[in-house]
This record gives structure tokens, C-alpha cells and sequence, in this order.
């Protein structure tokens, strides 16, 4: 599991977006894999929050590097302890 930081809230609104149209998207691992896939939920656990895709894959934030253009390394807010 990465080290996870929050990302941006615009980033966050237009994932809602994106999860709201059904949008095919782009995900960029931080690992260099690339995922076309469509985006059906967005949701926290234990302080972390993930991305589930139309085939089921849960995406930890802390291992995304970008969806389509937007980037995950712009901070927002954060959780507290």
C-alpha cells in the first residue's frame, strides 16, 4: 500500500463527475500501468479513499497518478487522526 495524501477537491469533483456520466477514462498507476476503464464509485476506508472501476477493481488513491488529466498530487484537505 502507498503512502497515501488527499487529492485536490477539484479532482475529487470531477471524479464524481466522471462516476456520474460514465465516462471511459485513463488511469495512471504510479507504477506505470495503464487502466482504460469506466469509474462506477468513489468511497473511503479507514482514512483512505479508492476508485471502483466497471470491472471491479478497487484503485487505492495513495497508487493513482493521474486519471485522464488530472493529476493526484495536489493536496486539498486532510484526514485527522
Amino acid at each position: 500500500m502507498a503512502d497515501y495524501t488527499p487529492i485536490s477537491c477539484d479532482v475529487y469533483d470531477e471524479l464524481i463527475l466522471l462516476i456520474q456520466r460514465e465516462s471511459e477514462v485513463e488511469v495512471l498507476m504510479k507504477s506505470g500501468e495503464r487502466l482504460q476503464t469506466v469509474l462506477v464509485d468513489i468511497f473511503t476506508k479507514e482514512k483512505r479513499e479508492y476508485l471502483k472501476t466497471s470491472a471491479g477493481q478497487i484503485l487505492d488513491f495513495g497508487e493513482i497518478a493521474k486519471v485522464n488529466d488530472h493529476r493526484f498530487d495536489k493536496v486539498c484537505f486532510t484526514h485527522e487522526s
